[in-house]
């Protein structure tokens, strides 16, 4: 088990976003902008996980709200997860400084992810989600900046 005295080779820098999966995106993007004010940082397809994000935040923040919509509309993770779920909030997203050093590790401590190696994210990112099996039924993403 971890303790606090081990010395953890990667920093978390900040919650990065928060992913939200909408069966209804134009709704949440509407709510997001005319009603919260918040500001659209454009729509983005990433290929490599069949989805559409569109990211929005507040002025004065660095974390982000991203709407997520499945690309193409019937493939990939999020066309499955609404095909089992109502509408909702599905993964955490933490930036960290040092992805490679933070999946070896969590690797290490028996960790386990949905992917062999941290692939292409959006707005030019690497990105890795680590398996639910173990975080406690929490989908989270770590997320690092090219």
């Amino acid at each position: 088990m971890l303790s606090r005295s081990d010395k953890i080779p990667f920093k978390v820098i900040s919650v990065d976003h928060i992913g939200l999966a909408p069966h209804d995106a134009k709704a949440l993007a509407r709510l997001l902008t005319i009603g919260l004010g918040l500001e659209s940082h454009g729509s983005e397809v990433v290929a490599a996980q069949n989805t559409r994000t569109d990211f929005f935040s507040p002025e004065l923040t660095t974390t982000r709200l991203e709407l997520l919509q499945p690309e193409p509309a019937d493939a990939g993770p999020i066309a499955k997860y609404l095909s089992n779920k109502r509408s909702g909030i599905h993964h955490l997203a933490l930036r960290v400084d040092d992805i490679d050093t933070a999946v070896e590790w969590l690797r290490a401590k028996g960790f386990e992810f949905a992917s062999g190696a941290p692939t292409e994210g959006a707005h030019n990112s690497r990105v890795i989600f680590l398996h639910p099996r173990s975080t406690g039924g929490i989908l989270i993403e770590l997320v690092a900046k090219a």
